[in-house]
């Protein structure tokens, strides 16, 4: 192995330590597993660039969640709920106006 020297911010490197620790392993472990990703990604090693599942992961995270509850159709006596995680609430139904 190879020694190299990188300077992060102290804020970045408490963000690489916190993610390490959160995994179980070193941060020098942690980094140069994201290295080799971002260089096998770069060569475009993989069917999928990563970039590609990314981005819907980090903007249905960046949105407030609710659980909600979503009836179903059923086939036996009673009806059956099942929890269902929705970034919007569901619709409202409204009844029309009398004429």
């Amino acid at each position: 192995m190879v020694m190299r020297g990188v300077r992060l911010p102290v804020n970045l490197d408490q963000r690489v330590r916190d993610a390490a620790d959160a995994a179980g392993v070193k941060a020098s472990t942690l980094i140069r597993e994201w290295i080799e990703l971002g260089l096998t990604e770069l060569e475009n090693d993989r069917p999928v660039s990563l970039s590609a599942p990314r981005r819907p992961i980090a903007a249905a995270q960046a949105q407030p969640r609710r659980l909600t509850t979503h009836h179903t159709t059923h086939t036996g006596s009673q009806p059956r709920s099942q929890p269902v995680l929705s970034a919007h609430p569901p619709p409202r139904h409204t009844r029309p106006a009398p004429t």
